[in-house]
């Protein structure tokens, strides 16, 4: 993040832009998934929710911190996950530069699915809210 509050740019934007699509997309099915696959795809969207249930500041923050590949389920046991989805909370209210804003609002216009999904709309409203109280 320092580099974010610092040079006004994400370090690794592929990752942040992965992680929000896989936030509020979960992973995708595919029919040569195995029965332990899909067991893990249904695990991974559990995390999704539970990562869609943290503050707008703490979605970013997560899409930030940890690559999809990191906390998806089978990589990483569940006790670890909920220790770092309990600390991810920023103690204060975070001003986000615009590349993180641009970025959320450009996946919106790319990805079909987050164009018609209301979970995000209300997301980026609560960013949007947010933002007002700020300036």
């Amino acid at each position: 993040r320092g580099d974010l509050f610092a040079k006004g740019r994400l370090k690794n934007p592929y990752i942040f832009r992965r992680n929000i699509v896989t936030i509020f997309g979960g992973p995708k099915d595919s029919k040569f998934d195995s029965e332990d696959m899909k067991i893990r795809k249904e695990s991974t969207r559990d995390r999704c929710e539970l990562i869609r249930g943290l503050s707008a500041d703490g979605v970013i923050s997560w899409a930030i911190a940890y690559p999809p590949t990191l906390w998806a389920a089978g990589s990483m046991a569940l006790d670890v996950f909920t220790c770092l989805l309990d600390d991810i909370e920023p103690e204060l209210e975070q001003a986000w530069p615009p590349t993180v804003w641009e970025t959320l609002h450009l996946l919106k216009a790319d990805e079909g699915f987050l164009e018609s999904s209301l979970v995000y709309e209300e997301f980026l409203e609560g960013l949007f809210s947010k933002l007002l109280k700020i300036v």
